[in-house]
């Protein structure tokens, strides 16, 4: 745990006796907010938080300072962290109150048929004496509990005076907007805009020196932070009304289809990141909350001294550099600027340009990011440390980043990615998680079509393909995909796409049908590696012809889909196919030197676990 919280940074933005500008909520209602966001970020000359380096603070303590509440009788589990630097005694509300929360509980490991618990509890509570002071509201395990934190005796399994209700349906699957009210009768929940349930209300008394706490439980989720979960708190020293609740879920919404990580700041939604990277040119693209227009500097001493007016106010933007020096380092920073005349800077990045044909190069690749940013983040770190010149990532990259699911982006996909995507280039397939290609097209500037493309690098020429269409011998990419075979003359061909054509996993024993339609050309035109997803777990094949062994002539194929999403389980008995298989987070590395490719799987803390080496 030490590890981790040095290198993870939590962003706690608190706003007391203040109200934001075009809320709904009356003025002077608001005791106070705190965004809950984990602020990811690479180490050493590396950290970097673009348009948040204000809020950049170690993160808070590992040791509860604060006794620990009667956690072990409501969960089950002590909690992990708490943060105790919410509120003091003498700024809590004295006879009512609401204290509303935005939660996203889309990062269980066991997934929808195994969920494991993760929860909060906030309140104002003194745990070592069960006097019924103060107050607690929790949500832990598709439950919410709100009330008095008093206890009959040391023994009794539930507090007195608590209201407990199962969870109703998340908003978009994963979301719930939920607020608790308390006034001197009664006390309410409302999840997603609706009343879910009531009861008297206790007299309001508070323990003696306690200030609002919030603790976390993640025991089956070791990296997760409290702001994976809880992503928002807002208290006010009133009772909201039911009418009043529904509409501040209405805001809530509204922010969050938007794409707005931020309630009352202006901040980037993505990027920058950057994009197709060759030996004289790349793409740096960007986001921002709201339109503006921008500045990017660049050049390959800092600060760079070449400079790129962005005059267009536009939420979205895309620069490509062009002219530039291959297998060359360049830094480059981006300075937006929004109509108020209000600036958000990206702080001072890095990219490096394709190296030349002839020199060693290296890739990671990686797939199934999707959902799980505090695993993207070990992933990230580890990858960094590796310094690749650009990373595959082999679909899914959200767990369903469709049309109506933006915030997989916004809230997840980026948050974890971006401290290296805005350093070392990513080049993407399409999963069934991005099938619509709504916003994977937005947040990628590739060639055309983008959901299928190729492109070179040193000695070597990659094939990305988009597996969720028909990949038949009459079908589009089919075509496409043998005519760049047959004009290709690079060394090492590497081919990627989101669908396992084969698999040990044992939910998916024989592997996708359509994926497989394509390897009659890998066999045909000599594709060295092809790498793959869908499957969350590790496995490489042998040497495949013909979907048999074959160390000669064979095709290796390697599932990579360890970077995020639940873990699967291989088969119980060996396939023959398979000559290595894995249960871990990982990720995989290609050192590529003329005729000579070394490969190498390792989990997030640096171990490896499997390994080859190819020579031609």
């Amino acid at each position: 745990m030490r590890v981790l919280l040095t290198i993870v940074l939590v962003l706690c933005v608190c706003s007391i006796k203040s109200s934001a500008q075009g809320d709904s909520s009356a003025q002077g209602d608001v005791v106070a907010e705190w965004h809950f966001a984990p602020i990811y970020t690479l180490d050493g000359f590396a950290k970097n938080a673009p348009g948040l380096q204000d809020l950049l603070k170690p993160a808070p303590p590992a040791a509860l300072t604060r006794p620990v509440p009667p956690g072990p009788l409501l969960f089950g589990e002590k909690p992990r962290a708490a943060r105790t630097d919410q509120l003091k005694p003498q700024d809590l509300p004295t006879d009512e109150f609401s204290v509303e929360a935005w939660i996203l509980d889309h990062v269980n490991r066991g997934g929808r048929q195994e969920p494991k618990p993760v929860g909060f509890l906030s309140g104002v509570m003194d745990p070592q004496e069960k006097t019924g002071k103060g107050w607690l509201f929790a949500y832990y395990h598709n439950k919410f509990l709100f009330g008095a934190p008093s206890y009959h005796s040391a023994e009794e399994k539930q507090p007195s005076k608590l209201l407990e209700v199962t969870a109703p349906a998340k908003w978009k699957t994963w979301w719930f907007h939920a607020v608790a009210t308390f006034d001197s009768k009664s006390m309410h929940i409302y999840v997603n805009g609706k009343e879910v349930s009531n009861g008297p209300a206790p007299k309001l008394e508070y323990p003696e020196g306690q200030g609002l706490t919030t603790w976390s439980y993640f025991a089956s989720e070791p990296a997760m932070q409290l702001g994976n979960l809880l992503l928002y708190q807002r208290l006010f020293d009133r009772a909201l009304s039911a009418s009043e609740v529904k509409t501040r879920y209405s805001d809530f919404q509204r922010q969050i289809d938007a794409g707005h990580r931020f309630r009352d700041r202006r901040h980037f939604t993505a990027g920058p990141i950057l994009q197709y990277t060759t030996k004289d040119a790349v793409t740096i693209l960007w986001e921002t909350d709201e339109p503006c227009t921008a500045t990017l500097r660049y050049g390959t001493e800092s600060p760079g001294s070449k400079v790129i007016k962005v005059p267009k106010a536009s939420e979205l933007h895309e620069v490509r550099l062009t002219d530039l020096k291959a297998d060359t380092p360049y830094f480059y920073d981006v300075v937006v600027k929004f109509a108020d005349g209000k600036i958000l800077e990206s702080g001072e990045l890095s990219f490096q340009t394709a190296a030349r044909d002839d020199q060693p190069f290296s890739f990671v690749a990686i797939a199934d990011t999707e959902a799980r940013p505090h695993v993207n983040d070990l992933i990230c770190k580890a990858v960094w440390g590796e310094r690749p010149h650009f990373v595959l990532n082999l679909g899914d990259l959200t767990d369903g980043g469709q049309t109506q699911n933006r915030y997989e982006w916004t809230h997840e996909y980026f948050p974890g990615m971006g401290q290296l995507a805005s350093r070392v280039p990513i080049f993407p397939v399409v999963g069934n998680g991005e099938s619509d290609l709504k916003w994977y097209k937005r947040y990628h500037a590739l060639p055309t079509p983008e959901n299928f493309y190729t492109f070179t690098y040193g000695n070597a020429q990659f094939f990305m393909l988009d597996s969720n269409l028909e990949l038949g011998p009459k079908s589009e990419q089919y075509v496409w995909l043998e005519k760049q075979l047959t004009h290709c003359d690079a060394k090492w061909k590497v081919a990627g796409y989101h669908h396992n054509p084969y698999t040990s996993d044992h939910n998916h024993k024989y592997g996708n049908a359509n994926a497989r339609r394509l390897v009659p050309l890998f066999e045909k035109y000599g594709v060295d590696i092809v790498f793959y997803g869908h499957i969350h777990g590790y496995e490489r094949t042998w040497p495949l012809r013909q979907g048999k062994a074959d160390p000669d002539k064979g095709v290796i194929y390697v599932q990579c889909g360890g970077a995020g999403g639940n873990l699967g389980h291989a088969a119980l008995t060996r396939v023959s196919i398979a000559k290595k298989v894995d249960r871990c987070y990982h990720y995989c590395v290609v050192d590529v030197c003329d005729d000579v490719l070394e490969f190498k799987m390792l989990d997030t803390k640096g171990r490896v676990r499997d390994w080859f080496s190819l020579k031609k």
